[in-house]
């Protein structure tokens, strides 16, 4: 039996898995764009291809709340200034997921 899990059901499962975060203790919520990938994928001996869409969101923490993984999926988080991300992101020093995200964010 297929279970339907709701926008909010899954913003509050991936807050949570990524950044140890509740979606309720935030401030400011929004969503700010999507990113869509498609791609060749190495399953299935090369003759996989995957499509991914991914909603991305803004956000303010409470003073004192740190964001922590807890599934092992985010290597770090840091709290950078505008023209250190820039820098980065042209560096290349993200995955390719993360670099659109930032990218919309900064509105490039």
């Amino acid at each position: 039996m297929a279970v339907m899990v709701g926008a909010a059901d899954t913003q509050a499962r991936e807050t949570w898995e990524e950044a140890g975060l509740r979606v309720a203790d935030l401030i400011g919520v929004a969503h700010g764009g999507h990113v869509l990938l498609e791609r060749p994928s190495s399953d299935g001996g090369g003759a996989g291809y995957m499509v991914e869409r991914i909603d991305w969101f803004r956000a303010r923490l409470p003073d004192g709340m740190l964001p922590c993984n807890q599934d092992g999926e985010v290597q770090r988080f840091e709290l950078l200034p505008p023209s250190t991300l820039r820098a980065w992101l042209v560096q290349g020093l993200f995955t390719l997921e993360a670099s659109l995200v930032i990218a919309g964010f900064l509105g490039l």
